[in-house]
């Protein structure tokens, strides 16, 4: 994407068009580490507020059909370790309050969650406006560890969580954590510990309801490029979670249709004929947003 970019405003400048808004090209760290020392703390630098933006184009996802998906929100990031801490003794006993007891009954309510977020996008298939994975939450073990050899009950367990929340539900789910970690049968409260790892907090949605010049310019070039759009929210957190939340109207966009989803897979690839046709829509987009 970011020489698709470079591409098209090497284009631009080859057929002699003069913006009247600068573009500027913004390539920043840290963004698969949350982006704390990468676009969150440019933001509160002056030299990222003399630039005066007034439109942010950030990435989006494949698309496996031929309906570009175009984001303008994602969804609030909460990655969380509980630690769960027990009795320990030797592994012929049946010792009792244990901390795989713990593991079992978070384990347990956690994945119970996560199931009923999937069966209500399933269901909601059926109806006049069906879910998308940007609109539930989904929570998802990511590392387990605990004990020191075969015959020993250990005395502690680390489970780790990656929850994506929906959007307007981010109080709700913390609220359930909070109760969760007050359910967990224990007999003293320092037995179940909660770390977070990363929290987006609460995140802003890009207005694309209210009238605007650059929400006019991008349905106007879709238009001109023939691009099926579906406007959604983004399953996972990019750099565009801080600009919303300064103010910023942002919007994901990565013009890669009929590929298959491989965002950090083996392998990732994207066709040809898919990256130059990228390009094309990129300098009638970057054009419009700049006239």
């Amino acid at each position: 994407m970011g020489i698709q970019y470079l591409e098209a405003i090497r284009r631009l400048k080859a057929a002699n068009y003069e913006p009247k808004r600068t573009i500027h090209c913004l390539f920043v760290p840290d963004e698969e580490l949350g982006g704390t020392r990468g676009m969150k703390r440019l933001l509160h630098l002056d030299e990222f507020k003399s630039l005066n933006v007034g439109f942010v184009l950030d990435e989006g996802l494949a698309s496996e059909t031929d309906i570009y998906q175009v984001f303008y929100g994602d969804r609030s990031a909460m990655w969380l370790e509980l630690v769960l801490t027990g009795n320990t003794g030797h592994g012929s006993r049946l010792i009792e309050n244990t901390a795989a007891e713990k593991a079992q009954f978070v384990l347990n309510e956690m994945l119970k969650y996560r199931t009923n977020e999937q069966q209500r996008l399933e269901q909601s298939q059926t109806s006049n406006q069906p879910l998308q994975l940007g609109n539930i939450t989904t929570v998802n073990l990511t590392k387990m560890s605990g004990g020191v050899q075969i015959n020993v009950v250990p005395d502690q367990y680390t489970l780790a969580f990656d929850c994506r929340i929906k959007p307007n539900g981010y109080d709700e789910f913390r609220q359930f954590i909070d109760d969760l970690i007050q359910r967990t049968p224990k007999q003293n409260a320092d037995e179940v510990k909660l770390n977070i790892i990363q929290d987006s907090g609460r995140l802003l949605l890009t207005d694309i309801e209210k009238p605007s010049w650059w929400l006019e310019n991008f349905k106007k070039t879709c238009e001109q490029m023939n691009c099926k759009v579906n406007w959604t929210v983004f399953p996972a957190g990019t750099d565009s979670r801080f600009l919303r939340n300064a103010g910023y109207p942002a919007i994901g966009f990565s013009p890669m249709i009929n590929t298959p989803v491989l965002l950090h897979d083996h392998n990732e690839y994207l066709a040809q004929d898919v990256f130059l046709r990228g390009i094309e829509i990129y300098v009638k987009l970057i054009e419009n947003l700049t006239n």
